[in-house]
């Protein structure tokens, strides 16, 4: 006669493994230094700036996108790319960044206006400049500052989402 394991063991026995198979994938992700910064709920995606392809993290949802880079000690990508469902004149804060950007405004496929090297806070007590483009724009590309010069990205460059 065969002995069988009581079913709560069962249960508590399946939890246990959920429970390490996700702790295994956190930890994998925590090493790779690239993927440590992405958020899981963004996406990476390829864009082709001119004759230029970068790796970027894409934000769609408003929530992520009201929190952007804040909080962060590096992009972890190539950029940013905040991508809008109309046309719009966003307003970007620099609150808790780490680091200084170059703002990059899309509009209609093109490289609209470029906004270099936009600093970080001193501090926590700082008044925050708020940053936007001149027109509405449907997209915005946010690098390190000086990444843009550094790059050669120039107003009027065409913009594209490779899929």
């Amino acid at each position: 006669m065969k002995k069988r394991l009581p079913v709560g063991l069962i249960i508590i026995l399946g939890i246990g493994l959920v429970f390490w198979i996700n702790r295994s994938q956190y930890s994998f992700d925590m090493n790779n230094s690239n993927i440590n910064t992405i958020s899981q709920d963004n996406s990476l995606s390829k864009i082709k700036i001119g004759d230029l392809i970068l790796n970027v993290e894409v934000v769609r949802d408003t929530f992520l996108q009201s929190k952007g880079l804040s909080g962060r000690e590096e992009i972890g990508s190539d950029g940013m790319l905040f991508v809008f469902p109309s046309e719009r004149i966003p307003t970007f804060w620099m609150k808790e960044m780490s680091f200084d950007l170059d703002m990059i405004w899309i509009k209609d496929g093109r490289v609209f206006e470029i906004t270099r090297d936009v600093p970080k806070p001193a501090n926590y007590d700082d008044q925050l400049e708020l940053y936007s483009p001149s027109q509405p724009i449907d997209q915005i590309l946010e690098v390190y500052a000086g990444d843009s010069l550094r790059l050669g990205i120039e107003v009027g460059d065409e913009f594209t989402q490779i899929k």
